[in-house]
């Protein structure tokens, strides 16, 4: 990965934080993306896929509701655009839901820690490489059962959660 980090001299608002950072991830199968996070554009919360063949993405992408979604790809000469719909739902009432039933059910979530822990080390290399200018890598995080809650424990939860 290589990264950089920009923030305007001398404004109060970038002194504990950077203004822009914007970093380039390349995945062993050699896909490479082109990020560009800011804490000073004004309600960006989209992304866009490239491809050979066409794109995909959502504008807004990054936000619990009004999602919307939008693909194209070549048809003949023409580009065929598309707005797939995306049903609206309370994703952190879904979470929880889920996580209770993985209790109640002792399975595996669907996104376990190491997947955030993975998102940390990300993070923390692309602030590395911004940082010392040179390209950087990010360890992987290990996939790890979750511990299984013991049935007492499990009762006890359920009289919580449902």
């Amino acid at each position: 990965m290589r990264a950089f980090m920009y923030s305007t001299p001398n404004d109060p608002r970038f002194v504990e934080v950077e203004e822009s950072v914007m970093f380039q991830l390349r995945f062993p199968s050699g896909v490479l993306a082109s990020n560009v996070g800011s804490y000073d554009a004004f309600n960006d919360k989209r992304y866009r896929v490239h491809a050979t063949e066409g794109w995909f993405g959502m504008d807004p992408g990054f936000s619990d509701r009004g999602l919307r979604m939008e693909a194209a790809h070549a048809n003949g000469a023409a580009e065929l655009r598309e707005h797939p719909g995306v049903p609206e739902k309370n994703q952190f009432a879904l979470e929880i839901d889920h996580m209770a039933q993985c209790i109640r059910e002792d399975r595996d979530p669907y996104t376990g820690g190491e997947e955030g822990l993975q998102d940390h080390r990300i993070m923390a290399a692309i602030y590395e490489a911004a940082q010392s200018g040179k390209a950087g890598q990010a360890r992987r995080a290990a996939k790890a059962r979750c511990v299984s809650v013991p049935s007492q424990m499990r009762t006890s939860s359920e009289l919580l959660i449902g």
